[in-house]
């Protein structure tokens, strides 16, 4: 299993989070099921339908110069959210 480590900038606020998966397709998977977003009681509960299918449409871009590092834009609660994934450790 690899780690990967997702850092979300969203509503004025960074979340931090790591998960452990076998490719990044499991990991953004985990990501989502695992976010929690409550400590911030503006932003409510968080629709991880929506956001699985806004991962589905958009293209998850490398970050250029780097290697293992992808960045992708998505809408959260109608406010743009910037996630970038860091393939942490390969195991």
């Amino acid at each position: 299993m690899n780690l990967y480590t997702f850092i979300l900038d969203y509503a004025g606020g960074t979340y931090v989070s790591q998960v452990s998966a076998q490719d990044s397709i499991q990991a953004v998977d985990r990501w989502i099921k695992q976010l929690d977003l409550s400590k911030d009681e503006s932003i409510g509960e968080l629709d991880r339908d929506r956001l699985r299918k806004e991962f589905s449409q958009e293209k998850i871009g490398l970050v250029d110069g780097l290697k293992s590092v992808w960045c992708i834009t998505v809408e959260i609660k109608d406010q743009v959210g910037i996630v970038h994934i860091v393939l942490t450790a390969v195991v």
